[in-house]
């Protein structure tokens, strides 16, 4: 199989941190939401999961940007509930003055390394919603395509044809700046990437995180 898409190998412990490796000027821990209120604790973890009006909360604030050294570091998390996956919070970071960016999904229900297997078979499976964190390794075995975790690997929450969509763009890149051999695989790639996009290919979306953190949800369940 031919990865077209990897970012490096797997460092768990530079998820959170700047280029050069520093940390974060002020290290943000995952909020316990059994607290009680306090002056400094953002309204929307006032109350336990179990007690608030909805699914969905945010908390936003800034911090010291360990790249810059400036203030400008704007973190928003947002807590929701995905059905047949559990409570999750996703983590953006974003530095307004050196344009520095983190993106990033973390379970709140540890439940060990996982597993998780699609088969394309349809259009309508190209609606399947892909989670997808940056401790992941996802595969698509017919298509030889692969997409590693690493330093500069990306989290993101897409469909499977978002997916492809990704695949198929840096594909594109291959074609136009290398040569040979890899510009050849490169061209075979969006030919089946196409087939697959058009619902003319099957194939298996494969997903393995030893954390947990990465699921894929069925159209029916990504429309709940």
């Amino acid at each position: 199989m031919t990865p077209l898409g990897v970012w490096g190998l797997y460092q768990p412990v530079s998820r959170y941190k700047a280029p050069g490796g520093k940390p974060w000027a002020r290290k943000r821990e995952a909020p316990d939401l059994s607290q009680e209120r306090t002056p400094q604790m953002p309204l929307s973890i006032v109350k336990p999961w179990s007690m608030m009006d909805d699914d969905r909360k945010e908390i936003s604030y800034k911090v010291t940007c360990a790249n810059c050294g400036k203030e400008t570091l704007n973190v928003k998390e947002v807590y929701s509930k995905i059905p047949r996956f559990g409570k999750m919070v996703m983590i953006s970071m974003f530095c307004s003055n050196c344009g520095y960016r983190v993106f990033d999904t973390v379970s709140l229900e540890y439940k060990g390394p996982a597993k998780v297997e699609f088969q394309v078979k349809n259009m309508k499976d190209l609606a399947a919603r892909i989670i997808r964190s940056t401790t992941s390794t996802l595969t698509i075995p017919e298509l030889g395509l692969e997409l590693r975790p690493g330093p500069k690997s990306e989290a993101f929450i897409t469909n499977v044809e978002g997916v492809l969509d990704r695949f198929s763009a840096i594909a594109e890149q291959l074609v136009r700046g290398s040569g040979g051999g890899t510009k050849g695989k490169a061209k075979s790639a969006l030919r089946k990437i196409k087939l697959a996009i058009d619902g003319k290919m099957p194939f298996t979306v494969i997903i393995e995180d030893e954390f947990g953190n990465s699921a894929i949800l069925p159209p029916e369940v990504a429309e709940e």
